[in-house]
Parts: structure tokens; C-alpha cells; sequence
């Protein structure tokens, strides 16, 4: 697990998910992946960057303000998905599971 500096997804990772196919928006989409790594963190505390669910966690925060930079609009949806990554990132630990599973056997 690796904590802390490292930014999960790159610039080039955001822009494939967006389907983003220029350089014009570059910075906005590399404040869009520091802002949904702070959030995340906000929410959970350290974290491991490596696992698939904050990855996704990062790529959904990162489209959806993307795709909506007006002050109003329908996040319902969005708040169901991310609520439920996000207390699975603060509170479930892969690799102990998995460490777990194997004890077991």
C-alpha cells in the first residue's frame, strides 16, 4: 500500500475517461485530479491509491465536475456512487481481507 504524494490516475487517464481528445483544458483537468484526490482524502484520511475503487472514485469526482461546472444541477446519482466508494475506501482494506482469507484457509 502506498499512502500520501502519489497521485492515482495521470492526466492522460482523466482525459481517456472524460473522452477528452485535446490539450486545450490540461489544467483545468489537472486541478479536477488534485481537487478529487483532496476530496477523497477529506472524506477517508490516508488512503491507498493503488486500489481499483478510489481509482474510480477519482475518475467519477473527476468527469462529473467536468461535465457540470455550473453551480446547479442533479447529483443524486452521483452521491449514492460516490457515498458508497467512499466508505468502502475508508473502511475496507483489501489487502487485509485478502490476508485474512488466506489465514482462514
Amino acid at each position: 500500500m502506498r499512502f500520501g504524494g502519489k497521485i492515482m490516475i495521470t492526466i492522460e487517464q482523466a482525459k481517456l475517461y472524460c473522452r477528452i481528445d485535446n490539450d486545450d483544458e490540461d489544467e483545468l483537468i489537472k486541478n479536477l485530479i488534485s481537487a478529487a484526490d483532496s476530496y477523497i482524502k477529506t472524506a477517508c484520511g490516508d488512503y491507498d491509491k493503488d486500489s481499483p475503487k478510489a481509482e474510480l472514485c477519482q475518475r467519477i469526482l473527476i468527469n462529473h465536475w467536468y461535465e457540470n461546472r455550473a453551480a446547479t444541477g442533479s447529483t443524486k446519482g452521483l452521491k449514492y456512487s460516490l457515498d458508497n466508494l467512499l466508505i468502502q475506501i475508508r473502511y475496507g482494506n483489501e489487502d487485509s481481507e485478502k490476508n485474512e482469507n488466506k489465514s482462514v484457509q
